[in-house]
């Protein structure tokens, strides 16, 4: 912002260029006041809040949309799969060449 471009830029056009970094900063300070938790003897890890000051956790948030997203993606690969075994459907590709 110290350059000219961003010297004659508008306050909207500042707030806009500036957000993604603002936001990465947010999210790296929620992730920061994450910590790791095993639970059990088994392979799974919980996230837990050091600092209670942080009310609001959108990195756990994100991660869950991610983590919902993935499943449901495996299942209408699953359902796909499966379909196309049950009704014998085999991909039919056609090449073309570029003779003459």
């Amino acid at each position: 912002m110290a350059t000219k471009i961003g010297q004659k830029m508008t306050v909207k056009e500042r707030i806009e260029r500036l957000m993604p970094h603002e936001m990465t900063t947010k999210l790296f300070e929620e992730m920061a006041n994450l910590r790791l938790k095993r639970t059990g003897a088994t392979l799974d890890i919980t996230l837990e809040h050091i600092n209670s000051r942080y009310p609001d956790d959108k990195y756990s948030s994100f991660a869950y949309g991610l983590w919902r997203i993935k499943e449901l993606e495996e299942e209408a690969f699953k359902k796909e799969k499966r379909r196309q075994s049950l009704f014998g459907e085999k991909r039919q590709l056609v090449f073309f060449t570029g003779g003459r």
